[in-house]
């Protein structure tokens, strides 16, 4: 969701979002998940939204990093395959298959470490963004970064929850983006996620 400039400040983003909110409530939705600019998280607050972590937009190095760890072999699939959904449940706590698919319907390459780790590369304007990132570890994590600045990919949206490792921002250059934070919120029953295997998210809002 989003308002034009001049027209923010006039209750339209709240008019608009209230609308949403009703229709999800009467399709017997328990639970929503958005991710708030700074402008939106005063509209969600209103509606009983509550605040989680933040999601930061990051610009990945143009030349490969040298991370220094054992290399794998990372694969371009073709489809989803089971181990690969399973560990995307466990990470965000429901199932997203539907929307995976979607994903790679609408043009997303899929690059995995069988059993261990996977990212999705999604063209988004001029750019294309590494997420989600699951892994079950570090190494597999920077894996996949390295094999998606292979394939092109020029940015991420990292999540800043307590359990990532901070040695990724010491192993990989990154730079902020300017006004790319974004705040999760949650309406409703909370489901648990496996932050542990969570480093980055396909997509958030932005000011």
């Amino acid at each position: 969701m989003g308002v034009l400039p001049e027209y923010r400040g006039e209750g339209v983003g709240s008019k608009i979002f209230g609308e949403l909110f009703k229709l999800a409530i009467d399709l017997g939705c328990t639970t929503m998940i958005l991710y708030a600019s700074k402008l939106g998280e005063p509209i969600y607050k209103k509606f009983g939204f509550q605040s989680s972590y933040y999601g930061t937009m990051y610009q990945l190095p143009v030349n490969l990093p040298e991370i220094g760890i054992t290399n794998k072999e990372v694969k371009e699939l073709r489809d989803f395959p089971g181990w690969l959904l399973s560990l995307d449940k466990e990470a965000i706590g429901f199932d997203r298959s539907k929307y995976l698919h979607m994903k790679q319907n609408l043009g997303s390459k899929i690059v995995a470490i069988e059993g261990e780790a996977y990212g999705l590369l999604s063209q988004i304007s001029s750019t294309i963004r590494l997420g989600p990132l699951i892994s079950t570890n570090l190494d597999g994590a920077l894996q996949i970064i390295k094999k998606s600045i292979e394939l092109g990919a020029n940015q991420i949206i990292i999540t800043s929850h307590p359990t990532l490792p901070k040695k990724i921002f010491e192993l990989i250059e990154l730079t902020e983006v300017e006004n790319g934070a974004s705040l999760k919120m949650t309406y409703g029953k909370d489901i648990s996620e496996n932050l542990d295997l969570l480093y980055a998210i396909g997509t958030f809002a932005k000011n």
